[in-house]
């Protein structure tokens, strides 16, 4: 199948590209506003773990300390209990920031995925489906038009579905002229219906080529 993503009359191909370029554009906007957000998030999780850190260095010295206070004679088992103690709520702070960290880190993807997805994809998906959908009626409508079959095919949609006064500004009667294959005249249907595509319509040396041709 063929396709024409892109029109070859100067004005419709600008608008699609000034179109393609808007959208390349706002894509961008969106995917460095979610990576922002994204290092935000890990930012916010580092305080955990400089909590984890903190919190476990405390622990740590406050073990060495109570096993210190246990060697001490007589005395030794009391003064390490109330250390022991403090270091073990020392190490339960250690590992309430490392699972506040981790707990934001694995926010920190799927948020700024949320972030862009938001804001790009009810832009992106219909401006898709119409380029998509462009690209394969100009494609359809340009090998159509290299053949006096596909010619005529292409004379007979316009009259179907272009305004009436377009119609009769070719020919006061368009559909008689196209039964009896009036060459000039489907060649001038056609050709609405090419620029309706956004293609330039064939050159007159090739318009007058086929059978019936007068």
């Amino acid at each position: 199948m063929a396709f024409r993503p892109y029109a070859t009359r100067p004005l419709r191909l600008a608008v699609q590209v000034t179109g393609d370029l808007l959208m390349l554009a706002w894509t961008y906007l969106w995917v460095t506003v979610a990576i922002s957000v994204h290092d935000l998030v890990v930012a916010l999780a580092s305080a955990g773990f400089r909590l984890r850190d903190g919190a476990g260095g405390i622990a740590g010295y406050l073990r060495d300390a109570g096993a210190d206070a246990a060697r001490i004679p007589v005395a030794g088992d009391d003064l390490a209990a109330p250390l022991r103690s403090a270091g073990g709520a020392a190490t339960n702070v250690a590992n309430a920031g490392q699972q506040l960290g981790d707990g934001v880190t694995s926010v920190a993807t799927p948020l700024a995925l949320a972030v862009a997805g938001a804001m790009i994809l009810p832009f992106a998906v219909p401006w898709l489906l119409a380029r998509w959908r462009y690209a394969r009626r100009a494609g359809a409508t340009a090998v159509l038009a290299r053949t006096p079959a596909g010619t005529r095919l292409l004379a007979l949609r316009a009259l179907a579905t272009a305004p009436p006064r377009r119609l009769t500004a070719i020919d006061p009667d368009p559909v008689s002229a196209w039964v009896r294959q009036d060459d000039r005249v489907i060649a001038a249907l056609a050709g609405l219906e090419l620029r309706r595509a956004g293609r330039r319509p064939p050159s007159p040396a090739r318009s007058g080529e086929g059978p019936g041709h007068r």
